[in-house]
C-alpha cells in the first residue's frame, strides 16, 4: 500500500469543503423591452451573459455601482451606453470590447 502524505491527507479533506463553481439566479438575462429606437433599427434583443460576467469578474463590480441586482430596475439605453454609464462602464474599448458591435448584444430572438 503506498503512503499517503500528510499534505495529501489534508488536501483531500480540505478541498471539498470549497466550492470552485457559484451558483446563479440568472445565467443569462434577455432584454426584450421593447423600445421604439429599437423597432426602428430592426435590432433582435440583447442577450445578457450574466453568468459569464460573474465568473470573471467580483458581483460588486457591477452591482450596486452600476446595477442594482433586481430584473427590470435598471434602464439601459444606447445612449447611455455610449456615454460610459451602464455596459458602457466597460464596454468602452478599453476595459472591453467598445459597444458599437452591435450583434455581439443585439443577437436575442
Amino acid at each position: 500500500m503506498a503512503k499517503i502524505s500528510a499534505y495529501a491527507i489534508a488536501f483531500l479533506l480540505i478541498i471539498p469543503s470549497f466550492s470552485f463553481t457559484k451558483e446563479f439566479k440568472h445565467d443569462v438575462i434577455i432584454f426584450k423591452r421593447e423600445s421604439k429606437s429599437r423597432s426602428k433599427a430592426g435590432m433582435k434583443p440583447v442577450v445578457f451573459p450574466h453568468k459569464f460576467h460573474a465568473e470573471i469578474m467580483k458581483c460588486n463590480s457591477c452591482h450596486n455601482q452600476i446595477f442594482k441586482p433586481i430584473l427590470g430596475a435598471n434602464k439601459i439605453t444606447m445612449k447611455k451606453i455610449m456615454e460610459g454609464k451602464a455596459c458602457g462602464a466597460c464596454h468602452n474599448g478599453v476595459k472591453a470590447w467598445p459597444a458599437f458591435h452591435c450583434d455581439r448584444c443585439h443577437r436575442g430572438k
